[in-house]
């Protein structure tokens, strides 16, 4: 077992494992709010499987080229980005729903917007793992632990209206 917790050992990695830890967990709480709120607002299921869609395209399309990007930047500082991002991004989120008249197509479009940083974000997430843990021996601890933080979005289990 202490083979598999290796990684822990190096301080670096194990503050950005328990970070990157509570921001998926609230990028996934966004998610099932974003849907819940659209639901609620319009209770049309079309536009809450647009939602999620419009959550989730952006990954397909975007992450690809979002890698490329990722290897031309100082990944720490495009992570730093991205979350910030996120944050901005949330903060109009709670202004809309505070004001009390939030906007469906509003809550669509910061999902996008929320889907493009999340594309952005991955692939620099992925990427920074071997930067964090500098001794060979511990890389394949922390790529395992690292592969175990589920992107944003993903599903396990059956489809669900906020899932998948």
């Amino acid at each position: 077992m202490h083979h598999a917790l290796r990684a822990f050992n190096h301080p670096n990695y194990a503050r950005y494992f328990a970070g990157q830890s509570v921001s998926i967990l609230g990028t996934w709480i966004q998610q099932i709010a974003l849907s819940w709120l659209v639901y609620r607002l319009s209770g049309s299921a079309f536009l809450l499987g647009l939602t999620g869609f419009a959550g989730q395209i952006a990954l397909l399309l975007l992450s690809p080229f979002a890698g490329l990007w990722a290897d031309r930047f100082d990944r720490r500082k495009a992570l730093v980005v991205t979350q910030w991002l996120s944050i901005v991004l949330t903060l109009i989120l709670v202004a809309f729903t505070w004001s009390g008249a939030p906007n469906v197509w509003v809550v669509i479009a910061l999902a996008a917007a929320l889907g493009v940083v999340q594309a952005m974000e991955t692939p620099v997430r992925s990427s920074l793992t071997p930067e964090l843990v500098p001794v060979k021996a511990d890389l394949p601890s922390a790529i395992a632990f690292s592969g175990g933080m589920p992107t944003p979005g993903a599903c396990w289990g059956p489809p669900s209206p906020v899932c998948c």
